[in-house]
């Protein structure tokens, strides 16, 4: 099961994301057109959970391609 996080501001995410890895996600879906990355990484460095048992799913937009290393700096 995984938590996708569109529409959600970065407060948002954080306690959604802490939640979510409470009840045992270990899937979270983000975008670069969501603007959110920053609190997604803030949830995961906060989060209990080691990095190795987490998947994070990001999507670039077209736009975004040529430098796919950016967007995934903010996670």
């Amino acid at each position: 099961m995984g938590l996708g996080v569109w529409k959600a501001s970065n407060e948002e995410v954080i306690a959604a994301i802490h939640k979510a890895l409470e009840v045992g996600y270990r899937s979270i879906d983000t975008a670069t057109a969501y603007q959110n990355e920053e609190g997604v990484g803030k949830a995961l460095k906060a989060a209990s959970v080691a990095r190795e048992e987490l998947f994070i799913t990001t999507k670039l937009w077209n736009d975004d391609q040529n430098v796919p290393a950016k967007p995934c700096r903010r996670v």
